[in-house]
Parts: structure tokens; sequence; C-alpha cells
């Protein structure tokens, strides 16, 4: 039995349940490290780039944070 398999059964959760945590950490991961949206909604495999950005732009304000910070930056000051 893989590791893998053994981990779910002492858990009890089903693979799926833990493939999707997976997924969503790596996509959380992705975004702190600046990678742009569209390559993790298509690494993902999302259908619609707005779903992507919806569910993690939400569960992050970091992300939110840092582009408005960005903004700011090449906005004039007087």
């Amino acid at each position: 039995m893989s590791a893998f398999r053994r981990t779910v059964a002492r858990r009890r959760r089903s693979s799926s349940s833990i493939s999707h945590d997976l997924r969503h950490g790596a996509a959380k991961l992705s975004l702190l490290g600046k990678v742009d949206m569209k390559v993790i909604s298509e690494m993902l495999g999302h259908a619609r780039f707005s779903f992507t950005a919806d569910t993690y732009t939400s569960v992050l304000p970091e992300v939110s944070t840092a582009a408005a910070e960005a903004v700011a930056a090449v906005v004039p000051r007087e």
C-alpha cells in the first residue's frame, strides 16, 4: 500500500477530498509566489478564468493588497 493510501486510510478521508486539498494548496502557493492567475487557472483545468480569480482572490487578501500596492507605485505623487 502506498504512503498516500495509508494516509487516506488513517485519516478516514476520501482520496478525492485530499486531492482537492492539495490542488487548493498548490493554487494558493502559486498565487503567493506571484504566478499569473491565467497560468493557475489553466494548471487547475478550470473552464473559466473568472472562476479561479473569484475563488482565490477572496481566499487570499494578500493578492488584492499586492495588486493595489503595485498600482499605487506607478501613480505619480505630488
